[in-house]
């Protein structure tokens, strides 16, 4: 969010920034269903080979797109402002670009959220490097730009959205588990080296249930799967509150925050608990 004593916006940065129009002979296909059978009977009639990957990945584009329209639509009608930027954050020179043209244009920026990221989940013994380190750098490079270009004597929130994932760790997602673990322990520098006057929040999200406007983070049957864990999806209303305390009721030395009910905390106490007695000479009452 950016703020000038004249303007006020809120600065959404994308790579691709505000998508455009959506073409009219897509507009009939109102799911993944029908946009699947689309794009195949239109590789058919031209005579080309398309995998269900392409397919895959053509439909999640028009739904993202979708999705993204929505939700500045209903951000216009709340009246805030939405300025739409197009940079990839992990090109440092396109990353200074984007925050002095912030700078020059409303004078200050108040808050930043950050939320890129990507996963390409697999067992660790059948990932690539080149594999891991996308991943990694999606997640990473990007604040680590953000963090040499912005000045913190304005700045009140730095906001990362992390991931339980790196707190506690989750299967196939070794890379993004350390990827959101770098974004935590940062998190806890940049804190220290700003000081009280700058919030600094690294907020390890749990899986979110659907919004609005899109699917959410999971489908119905591994919602299920989860909930046989004890692990309930962050509702939008839940987190759109927990966001919001976070920015203004939040301690500055609360930087590495779990948000969502899960079970995951109360292993952590056992396991410190469990290290503070044997510490101490104490046996261990499971063995």
């Amino acid at each position: 969010a950016a703020r000038a004593s004249a303007e006020r916006a809120a600065v959404l940065v994308g790579r691709s920034g505000a998508p455009s129009e959506e073409p009219a002979v897509l507009k009939a296909f109102a799911d993944k269903a029908a946009l699947q059978k689309h794009f195949i009977a239109q590789a058919r009639e031209s005579g080309t080979k398309i995998s269900p990957a392409a397919v895959d990945a053509a439909c999640a584009r028009v739904l993202r797109d979708r999705e993204t329209r929505a939700n500045l639509a209903d951000f216009t009608k709340l009246g805030a402002k939405i300025d739409c930027r197009a940079a990839d954050m992990r090109d440092g020179e396109a990353v200074k670009t984007l925050i002095a043209s912030l700078y020059a244009h409303y004078g200050r920026i108040d808050a930043v959220l950050y939320g890129a990221g990507l996963i390409e989940d697999q067992l660790l013994v059948n990932k690539t490097a080149d594999s891991v380190a996308r991943v990694i750098g999606a997640k990473t490079d990007g604040v680590f730009h953000l963090a040499r270009e912005i000045k913190p004597e304005s700045l009140k929130f730095f906001g990362l959205f992390t991931s339980v994932a790196g707190r506690y760790g989750n299967r196939g997602q070794t890379d993004y588990g350390a990827a959101n673990e770098i974004l935590n322990q940062y998190a806890c520098q940049l804190q220290a080296q700003w000081g009280p006057a700058v919030k600094v929040a690294a907020i390890n999200w749990g899986p979110w249930a659907g919004t609005t406007h899109g699917a959410g983070m999971v489908g119905p049957e591994a919602r299920r799967q989860f909930e046989a864990r004890g692990v309930s999806l962050i509702e939008p209303g839940e987190g759109l509150d927990f966001m919001t305390h976070e920015i203004i009721h939040a301690p500055t030395d609360e930087v590495e925050i779990v948000a969502g009910a899960h079970p995951w905390e109360y292993k952590e106490a056992e396991h410190g608990a469990l290290n503070a007695g044997a510490k101490a000479g104490a046996a261990d009452p499971r063995l």
